[in-house]
């Protein structure tokens, strides 16, 4: 698996700051293709949770 599908995943839970390409690179440099596959599957479950709860806010002020 190509690296470059990590961090625009972790971009998309967190935001792009230095510290998260110092972690992509850490990552980069010390996982394994498998570890980074379960590591993106970890991050699309995280930004699915994220997304669940944000529309679950917007759906609490919405009006009726």
């Amino acid at each position: 698996m190509s690296n470059r599908r990590i961090l625009p995943k972790m971009i998309s839970v967190s935001r792009n700051c230095g510290f998260t390409n110092q972690l992509n690179q850490i990552f980069e440099e010390k996982l394994s293709d498998q570890d980074l596959e379960i590591l993106h599957r970890w991050l699309q479950i995280v930004e699915e949770e994220r997304n669940i709860e944000i529309n679950r806010e917007k759906r609490k002020f919405r009006p009726f």
